[in-house]
């Protein structure tokens, strides 16, 4: 977005975000609270700071370290309903499905039909709850399980997110591109 608004910019988009305090600073690609297309988001938790959703080798969600990793990156896909996406991890290239109260997240759907949609509800400074019918929860008691929990109540922080763009899919502009010839 950045080199498009502003094609002659001395830096970069990716040269401003190196040159911040990632840790003090939260970059949210929203517009009219909808997430931009074709980028890739880190959902770090607002209870945990230095915790991030991830994915493990079994295909269930986890909060683990903040780190570089395409297990730590996931897409918003917009659905056929206004407002809600499938969460998508850019490693696995699988789908998170139905989630229940206390119940380990999976995230080992194959594709949009066994997928679950979430819908994002702004709760102020940034901080987003990820919900169905439940929030996405990081449980600390069962070691950093990713669950459905009460997001509505403003004290459950671990129920609270901060989405940040961090990546561009190079397979969603090289579509994009393709479509503007």
């Amino acid at each position: 977005i950045h080199a498009h608004a502003f094609p002659n910019a001395y830096y970069s988009a990716k040269t401003i975000v190196e040159k911040l305090d990632n840790s003090q600073h939260q970059l949210i690609v929203l517009k009219e609270k909808q997430i931009v297309k074709g980028y890739a988001y880190q959902v770090r938790n607002r209870a945990y700071g230095d915790l991030s959703m991830s994915i493990n080798s079994e295909d269930k969600v986890i909060c683990e370290a903040i780190a570089d990793t395409d297990a730590q990156k996931w897409y918003f896909e917009a659905t056929d309903t206004e407002g809600a996406y499938y969460l998508k991890n850019k490693k696995s290239q699988k789908y998170a499905k139905g989630i229940s109260r206390s119940i380990q997240l999976d995230a080992g759907a194959t594709g949009t039909d066994e997928a679950e949609k979430y819908t994002l509800r702004d709760m102020g400074k940034g901080v987003w709850a990820i919900t169905k019918d439940l929030g996405l929860h990081c449980a600390q008691s069962q070691e950093n399980k990713v669950v459905g929990w009460d997001w509505q109540d403003e004290g459950t922080t671990a129920s609270h997110w901060y989405i940040t763009a961090i990546e561009e899919d190079e397979t969603e502009t090289a579509r994009q591109r393709l479509k503007d010839l």
